[in-house]
Parts: C-alpha cells; structure tokens; sequence
C-alpha cells in the first residue's frame, strides 16, 4: 500500500479509503519505535519461540486513540518487522505468517472501541492480546502436526497458553494504571 502526502497535511492511500494526519504518521511511527524497543526487554523466553514482553502496549495505545485500521497498519508492519528480525528458526511460511503479521494484527481490534474508563481499557487490552493465542495456535499446530490435529491443537494452545497469558495480563495492569494516570494518552483523537 503506497501512501501519499498531500499538501492538505493528510497521507492518502491509492484507494483513498485510509487517510493519516502528519500526526498520525509521527504518532504511529513513535509507538511501532517503541514496540520494537520493547520487543528486545524480555520477562522470559521460551524456548520454541515466545515470550512475555511489553510489545503489544504501543500497538494497543495506538489503536485506541486513532482506531482499528491506522492500528491494523501499524501492527502489520510491526508484525512485519519482528518477523525479519526474528531469530527463530522458518519451518514454513504459513506458521512464519501465522507467528508474526497475523498475530500482532489481532492487537488492532482495540481500536473497535473507545477506552472510556481504565476497567474497559483493561478489559480490551486482555481481550485483544488473548485472541493472539488464535494464529499463535495455528502456528503451532503447523509445526506439531504428525498424525493428530487434536493433539497438535492442545500442544500448541498450552504452548502459546504459558507465555500469551503472563504478557496479557502484566499488558492489562499496565494499561488500567496508564488510564488511571492520563486517560487522555488512550482517548480517542478527532480527526483532523
């Protein structure tokens, strides 16, 4: 997707259907720096892949305040860019895709509603994190697959279950404390 600058002060996508702000598009850079910051300050790591970090907090902020599809952008060229850098090993495209793009995309959906108090803010943000588990699950199962997709299926939920848990709760709490402390770094922004 190209994006263009126009003299309006407004990025417009070829199709005319996303347009982003200067803001916007410093806001969104600043919070993906952030991410990928944040991607190499681990709690733990687990050894197939996974760990609990602080990641999907920018992702999350940003989706909150300018929406699911400047969120859906942002958290695929997260996704994107964690994918190229990752140093865990290719088993096939599909659970590559699946790992990165797709799973931090799921993160967007907080900007499909406003973070009106920190308890709702709270409860999006474990919602959105938790329904990761979905690609991270697929993933897994590409790879754990032998002659059972039930037992690839339970193998990689518990997999993904232990570190996707820890880091969406630890998220939640931080963000319930960032909307108690400045709920207008969650609030929605008005359109330019």
């Amino acid at each position: 997707m190209c994006f263009v600058v126009k003299d309006s002060g407004k990025a417009e996508s070829g199709n005319n259907k996303l347009k982003l702000t200067h803001k916007q598009i410093a806001e969104s850079a600043l919070f993906l720096a952030i991410a990928l910051a944040l991607s190499q300050i681990k709690a733990f790591q687990m050894p197939q892949g996974g760990s609990v970090s602080l990641i999907p907090i920018p992702v999350i902020i940003l989706a909150a305040r300018h929406g699911f599809k400047l969120g859906l952008l942002s958290s695929l060229i997260l996704g994107g860019i964690l994918m190229m850098i990752s140093t865990h090993r290719l088993v096939n495209v599909p659970q590559f895709l699946l790992d990165y793009p797709v799973a931090y995309m799921f993160l967007a959906l907080a900007g499909l509603s406003e973070f009106t108090s920190a308890k709702k803010a709270s409860v999006i943000t474990i919602a959105t994190c938790l329904l990761r588990l979905i690609p991270h699950t697929a993933a897994g199962m590409l790879i754990l697959y032998t002659s059972s997709w039930t037992a690839a299926f339970w193998g990689s939920f518990a997999y993904n279950l232990s570190h996707v848990l820890p880091e969406s709760i630890v998220c939640s709490i931080i963000i319930y404390f960032l909307y108690k402390t400045d709920e207008n770094l969650l609030k929605r922004q008005k359109a330019a």
